[in-house]
């Protein structure tokens, strides 16, 4: 008898504990609603005082799956109980920013920027970080500075390499289930040049969506860039050299580790790196040359100066260009597809090397002759 009378009051409080539970959330919402200090500490308090009731009266942990286990096992801590614990903290710490450490922050820098002589044109974070960087002069730091100020202030244009770069990241991710069914070698191989060509088709939308436009976005104060001691040729040079070392990371990052998905050697995961590479060079330098050549100053859209002549133009010949070094790679290749004799490869990555160094340096130089020669 007195264990069936002890029964349902076990059952009762372990009822009671998801209810209290269920408050935590609720509470939250209306201590950040509220924002204010006694909201935040009276929130964190109910928490805990919530969370501390449920474990002291029941004397079990709430586990992952729902269930319950003893309180010596900490191991089956379930993940409930600590989003508990990391809500009270979280209040906690606004109830200790929104104060003190605030006020200090801003004395302590109020006080760092009167230590300045130049008070009133003490540099940014960014500009610090850039003026680190050895071999760079200020002339073209400014540049540079100037160019990812207005990359970052456009929400469309980082917003739009942001999708391209996830939808990108997610196909990496998911290479290593897909891999798992290629047993064939010719699959093996036919997938690894389908990645570089997938890549690289991904790095010529970049390019043509967010370097074509470049020149065009200095608009009618152009002539203010082409009388400056830089000059227009260093101008055009520095935009290429910094979207290229930009580009070149991240897609050579993202390539080498879509081989390593796959589970290609490393001699080829070198191999494919290079070569996108070598097709991060070309590209940004076909976009900057033809964005120099067909200049659109009237327009302050990207997406419009885009669409225009150059800009299909740059977009139909990165096409043509990607799908016929790929081609040109697969089939002279050392690896894929039965191999080929080592003269049949070194010929192939000349021809490469040759027919990217001409579609690059041809645009960048018509475009450094057309900014010689603009009239705005």
């Amino acid at each position: 008898p007195v264990n069936e009378a002890a029964a349902p009051a076990k059952k009762s409080v372990s009822a009671l504990g998801p209810i209290w539970l269920g408050l935590i959330p609720l509470l939250a919402v209306v201590s950040w609603v509220l924002n204010s200090r006694s909201a935040h500490l009276l929130t964190a308090s109910s928490i805990l005082g919530l969370l501390g009731v449920f474990l002291f009266q029941s004397n079990q942990w709430l586990t992952a799956f729902g269930g319950e286990a003893p309180l010596q096992h900490l191991s089956l801590i379930g993940t409930g109980a600590w989003i508990i614990l990391l809500t009270a903290l979280a209040q906690i710490i606004s109830v200790i920013w929104q104060t003190s450490l605030t006020v200090r922050f801003q004395a302590w820098y109020r006080a760092q920027l009167e230590k300045r002589k130049d008070f009133d044109f003490a540099p940014g974070f960014l500009d610090s970080t850039l003026q680190r960087v050895p071999f760079l002069s200020p002339d073209v730091r400014a540049v540079v500075l100037k160019d990812i100020r207005i990359f970052w202030r456009d929400t469309a244009q980082w917003g739009q390499s942001l999708i391209l770069l996830g939808l990108l990241v997610a196909y990496i991710m998911n290479l290593r289930y897909f891999s798992h069914r290629l047993t064939s070698d010719f699959w093996i191989d036919l997938t690894s040049y389908l990645n570089l060509g997938a890549c690289a088709l991904n790095l010529a939308t970049l390019t043509t969506r967010f370097v074509f436009p470049q020149i065009s976005l200095e608009g009618k104060r152009v002539w203010i860039v082409g009388m400056a001691p830089l000059g227009m040729r260093r101008v055009l040079l520095t935009k290429f050299l910094f979207s290229t070392a930009v580009s070149m990371t991240v897609t050579m990052i993202l390539v080498g580790t879509s081989c390593a998905m796959l589970s290609v050697s490393i001699d080829r995961i070198i191999y494919f790196t290079v070569t996108v590479g070598v097709m991060s060079f070309t590209l940004n330098a076909l976009a900057v040359g033809l964005g120099a050549v067909y200049p659109n100053f009237r327009e302050e859209n990207p997406s419009k100066i885009v669409s225009g002549f150059g800009g299909t133009l740059c977009l139909v010949l990165s096409f043509l260009y990607i799908v016929g070094m790929v081609t040109l790679m697969a089939m002279t290749s050392r690896w894929a597809f039965g191999g080929s004799s080592t003269m049949a490869f070194w010929a192939g990555w000349v021809l490469f090397l040759g027919v990217s160094f001409l579609l690059g340096w041809l645009p960048f130089r018509a475009g450094i002759r057309r900014m010689a020669t603009l009239e705005v």
